[in-house]
């Protein structure tokens, strides 16, 4: 008679429920398919900006070959520069060590982020998955603006170096 009774209220709680909480339940069943698409969702914004990095980082490895290339013409001249210059050219050398620098570490900090989020995913800890993927999506917009900072920065270097050519 329980069982009855049971699956009575089962079948009543089934048919009367909104559509919403049976998906809370199937969800709980299978939590792999809504988190599949958020995953795919980070992914691809991930992708994006991975391509807009390397876009940027082209550029920034054209002009480097560039400035390098400027660098020796005007210091291996037969006029070498002043000491005023020369140390405007330290200096944006050494900024430009420093965006270098940033850049390495937070190179470093995807790399410690994609390891965890890798290892939530094989923990199944979707939750912590999606909220390191947006930690990684964050650091690469900071990594987007530190390369357009060198890129800005190399432009400066390099209108510089040229000025010190023609002089």
């Amino acid at each position: 008679m329980k069982k009855f009774v049971f699956t009575i209220a089962l079948t009543l709680f089934t048919f009367l429920t909104p559509i919403k909480v049976i998906d809370a339940v199937s969800f709980i069943e299978n939590p792999d398919k809504d988190f599949t698409s958020m995953i795919k969702e980070k992914r691809s914004q991930i992708n994006e900006k991975v391509k807009e990095n390397k876009d940027i980082q082209k550029s920034i490895n054209q002009k480097s070959k560039e400035a390098s290339d400027l660098y020796m013409l005007v210091f291996s001249g037969p006029i070498p520069p002043s000491d005023e210059d020369r140390k405007k050219v330290e200096i944006m050398e050494m900024e430009l060590g420093s965006i270098a620098e940033q850049i390495a570490l937070t190179e470093k900090a995807i790399a410690r982020r994609i390891k965890s989020v890798n290892t939530y995913l094989k923990n199944q800890d979707y939750n912590e998955a999606l909220s390191g993927y947006d930690s990684i999506i964050n650091l690469m917009s900071k990594q987007y603006s530190n390369l357009k900072k060198q890129d800005e920065t190399l432009s400066k270097y390099i209108n510089f170096l040229q000025s010190l050519r023609h002089k």
